[in-house]
């Protein structure tokens, strides 16, 4: 769609869109921000990937699975708000996922990004993790 498209500074996607297909936006190093709408349900395989200007992105409850490669090469993404629990994985290789204040404040897990349970040695319920920060 976009794949390539250094210039673009920003995109509207629809509330249309139910998923954001694999290349879409790759190598679109002009973005610094996305907001996805609510509607989208899958962000597909290198959908933003390699872009190197996005700082931030909002992702809607309403999208049910990231790939595990759709931000890979995203150098400086640092804030990702909305639904990112779940996908966690997805943002291993992204400035967001090393930062450790953001599983701190948070108390939740750097694996899978599920809250810890219990004060002493907690313990994460979903990929049961033990806490290590």
């Amino acid at each position: 769609a976009f794949s390539g498209c250094t210039g673009l500074t920003s995109i509207n996607i629809p509330n249309s869109i139910k998923e954001i297909c694999p290349y879409a936006f790759e190598e679109c190093t002009s973005l610094t921000s996305i907001e996805i709408p609510n509607g989208v349900e899958k962000i597909d395989e290198w959908a933003f990937c390699r872009c190197t200007g996005l700082i931030s992105i909002f992702i809607p409850n309403s999208v049910t699975y990231i790939a595990p490669t759709a931000f890979d090469g995203c150098t400086n993404l640092e804030n990702i708000y909305g639904n990112t629990p779940p996908f966690m994985d997805s943002f291993r290789r992204t400035p967001f996922f090393a930062r450790s204040e953001n599983w701190v404040h948070n108390n939740r897990c750097r694996y899978c990004g599920n809250k810890f349970k219990g004060s002493r040695n907690p313990k994460c319920s979903s990929c049961g993790h033990y806490k290590d920060y």
